[in-house]
């Protein structure tokens, strides 16, 4: 579940806030003159339609928009990189999977608020996506590296692989579909309500985790390393 969590961040990340810029400016008609009055019924499927034409040419403030927060979120998650392994370090693995999804949750219910895709509170928010991104990332990989029985080790990394696929699969079809069907921030709750899927997961393991050492009567340094 961290696996598929961790590649739908990622294409959340790199295909809808292309999707949500430019039909935001094609809406908006703040394109090009050229370019807006030529293209104003494209927003109608920008999934179907969009995509198979040069929104760089169709609208190139939307381009240059997207180019900026794209850069913004991927720079943010390089940043964050080494401060979430070294958190993860510190942590139970299940509890890095956890923050990581909760910060997930937060971060894209933010663009409910967000009106404007040029506004500062955009950089924010993008900013939040990539840090999410990367967090969930790492904080899966640290899960199945550190709790990854010996013997089953090309198991376990095999089936990480297949829920990322998955993961990736979900979020573009369903996605681009409630894109399409019913909001430009759809595919951004639904990055939302994985997460939160994850995060109530994490919770309901580590509540049996600790439970179960409770009736034992000890606790083992593993899951006490918080």
């Amino acid at each position: 579940m961290a696996g598929l969590l961790a590649r739908a961040d990622s294409a959340i990340v790199s295909i809808f806030i292309s999707l949500w810029v430019t039909r935001y400016y094609l809406n908006k008609d703040i394109c090009n003159p050229e370019a807006s009055s030529d293209n104003t019924n494209s927003s109608l499927n920008v999934c179907g339609e969009l995509l198979a034409n040069e929104d760089k040419v169709q609208c190139p403030a939307a381009f240059t928009q997207v180019s900026r927060l794209a850069g913004l979120s991927q720079t943010a998650a390089l940043i964050f990189a080494p401060f979430f392994g070294y958190i993860s370090d510190k942590l139970n693995p299940v509890v890095a999977v956890a923050l990581s999804a909760f910060i997930g949750v937060v971060s894209y219910s933010l663009i409910n608020i967000v009106e404007d895709a040029g506004d500062s509170l955009a950089y924010v928010v993008v900013t939040l996506w990539g840090i999410s991104q990367i967090s969930t990332i790492v904080a899966s990989q640290g899960l199945v590296s550190k709790s990854m029985p010996e013997g089953i080790r090309g198991s376990v990394a095999g089936c990480f692989s297949i829920f990322g696929a998955i993961g990736i699969m979900f979020t573009t079809y369903v996605g681009g579909i409630l894109f399409d069907e019913w909001s430009d921030y759809a595919p951004f709750n639904l990055g939302a309500i994985i997460s939160a899927v994850i995060f109530t997961s994490a919770i309901a393991v580590l509540r049996k985790e600790y439970q179960g050492n409770d009736n034992s009567g000890s606790i083992g340094e593993e899951n006490i390393y918080i």
